[in-house]
């Protein structure tokens, strides 16, 4: 992820936020406009006619905005925070995966330019631990590559579902302003908690396919963690230590050596 990149995503994922924090605020006024607008076109209505269904409508909408309320209100509060992944991601991979695979490169065959030069046991034992260390370090570029890709890919899934809460809030509002709107006349009033109930559940199922393509983009990371996992414990180009340990292949005697002169 580019730098440039990631500016412009930031932007997207910190204006979806905030836009999902404003229309709850809306949306909490335009619950107070409501039942004001509903108590003044009630006093128009004789008593006991119509006014029980409205208060029970009424009633029922509150308890299913509560609800989706306070599920908003906890993703509201832990959002999580794309940037930070797409930085960490690039931290693997330029300052642990570039420098490692230039150092697998210094210690190939290639460039061992010692090698060529001496002999004896002890050469032969250094020659046996470069390749071996090569080995291993062969291994450790791929792996934050993966890292990277893997962080890159959840933030994406952040941006997204942030975009898709932001959506369905603005439906949110949409729905509560028509639903304000018809207690301005008293034939409109009582067809306003139902109004205001159905735009609750249609946010509800925004909201769940939202979480739901979340949930999807969180267990591809852990997919891609538990494959790292298995990588990071592979012990290509290890030699095994006391105590069962994996640890860099070092000489494992001075031996002796000599300088070619051919």
């Amino acid at each position: 992820m580019t730098a440039a990149g990631a500016s412009w995503l930031e932007q997207v994922a910190e204006q979806s936020q905030q836009n999902v924090s404003e229309g709850l605020e809306r949306v909490q006024q335009l619950t107070v406009e409501l039942a004001d607008g509903l108590t003044a076109a009630m006093r128009w209505l004789p008593l006991g006619i119509g006014t029980e269904a409205i208060e029970r409508e009424w009633q029922r909408f509150l308890e299913l905005k509560d609800r989706l309320f306070d599920e908003l209100q906890r993703l509201v509060e832990e959002p999580g925070f794309p940037p930070a992944l797409w930085r960490i991601g690039e931290y693997w991979n330029v300052r642990i995966g570039a420098p490692v695979s230039g150092l697998q490169q210094k210690v190939s065959p290639n460039e061992l330019d010692a090698d060529g030069r001496w002999g004896g046991t002890a050469a032969d034992s250094y020659r046996d631990a470069a390749l071996a260390q090569a080995d291993a370090l062969k291994t450790i570029g791929p792996a934050t590559e993966k890292i990277q890709s893997a962080l890159d890919d959840l933030a994406w899934g952040l941006v997204a579902f942030w975009v898709a809460i932001a959506a369905a809030v603005a439906t949110f509002v949409i729905g509560m302003v028509s639903a304000a709107g018809a207690t301005a006349t008293v034939i409109g009033a009582p067809a306003a908690p139902p109004m205001a109930g159905g735009t609750v559940v249609a946010v509800g199922g925004l909201v769940v396919a939202a979480l739901v393509a979340l949930v999807d983009y969180t267990e591809r990371f852990d997919n891609t963690m538990t494959s790292l996992a298995q990588v990071l414990n592979d012990n290509t180009g290890m030699v095994e230590q006391p105590g069962g340990t994996f640890g860099w292949p070092t000489m494992e005697t001075p031996g002796n050596w000599s300088v070619r002169t051919d």
